[in-house]
């Protein structure tokens, strides 16, 4: 939120496309981010309109689903067992994940590797 108001009060076309004047001060970042806090807490909101945006593209040919890039950003793990939140997710992810698996080991396999260690190791102890 930060580098956005940075960008807002820089950039001429932001100015334009949100309506503020060269002379009119861009509000604080932490308005907007209570605004978004108060406003979208709990609902779904954003993510129906990345999925709109997303299948948009898709149907005018700027995205090729056939390949993906994953984000391998690592996140703090919660593992209270005794909070937790039971939450619907696409299952296009995890199949993916396996084509994606199997391609990546494919590759090794041609260029004289071996299979990824690390992708071996999970799927014995997926067996066990």
């Amino acid at each position: 939120m930060r580098q956005t108001i940075r960008e807002i009060e820089t950039n001429v076309a932001y100015r334009w496309f949100l309506g503020f004047d060269f002379d009119q001060p861009i509000p604080h970042f932490s308005t907007f981010g209570k605004n978004y806090i108060r406003r979208f807490k709990d609902t779904e909101i954003f993510e129906s309109i990345f999925y709109h945006i997303l299948n948009e593209a898709m149907k005018k040919g700027f995205v090729d689903p056939s390949v993906a890039f994953i984000d391998s950003t690592q996140v703090k793990a919660n593992a209270n067992k005794k909070k937790f939140t039971k939450e619907v997710v696409n299952v296009e992810t995890r199949c993916y994940q396996e084509q994606l698996d199997k391609e990546i080991n494919e590759d090794r396999v041609a260029m004289e590797k071996s299979p990824s260690p690390l992708r071996q190791r999970l799927k014995q102890n997926k067996l066990k």
